[in-house]
């Protein structure tokens, strides 16, 4: 059976995305990887409010709102700064907002931020153990959970986080960084 019907897909197309969007001229490389054919793009953020805003502005001034566009924070904001930033960003229309706190940080903060931001949060890649995930998905509001398939020994590695992460009605998508 194919991977993508075993893991609960309804086609063989794999949408797939360039990330890596550094924050010097972001614009650029996603001209690059768009003329590569892709078509959604994941930014790093978390180099400075100004900076952070300034990158979005220039990928969306240069290519609209045609293109899926997600931001990867990787850890780098405190609770406050996330709270702060989370409103600015609704103006993006992003897929996700990744990692914005640290995944070692009280479940209590991913809650609150998620009262505060609208555009839907993405984590998992660094949370370890299965009693962990459960309790991320059980108590926080990420939507889209992410475990790292590296990290977890593969599909079957991990298969019983995808399932209770497709239990609880949450996107899985397979982190790897490589």
């Amino acid at each position: 059976m194919p991977l993508w019907r075993f893991l609960g897909g309804t086609s063989d197309y794999i949408q797939v995305y360039a990330s890596g969007i550094n924050p010097d001229q972001p614009q650029d490389k996603v001209a690059e990887c768009q003329s590569e054919g892709y078509t959604s793009f994941k930014l790093k953020v978390g180099f400075g409010q100004e900076k952070d805003i300034e990158n979005l502005e220039a990928v969306r001034q240069e290519f609209g709102h045609e293109l899926q566009l997600m931001i990867d924070a990787n850890q780098a904001w405190t609770l406050d700064e996330a709270c702060q930033l989370a409103p600015m960003l609704d103006k993006y229309q992003l897929s996700w907002l990744e990692e914005p706190l640290r995944a070692d940080r009280p479940l209590t903060e991913w809650v609150m931020l998620g009262q505060h931001c609208a555009t839907p949060l993405a984590a998992g890649e660094n949370v370890t153990g299965k009693a962990a995930f459960a309790a991320m998905l059980d108590l926080t509001p990420v939507a889209i959970a992410q475990p790292d398939i590296a990290k977890w020994g593969g599909i079957s590695g991990c298969w019983e986080v995808i399932q209770l992460i497709q239990l609880k009605g949450r996107q899985y998508h397979p982190h790897y960084l490589g």
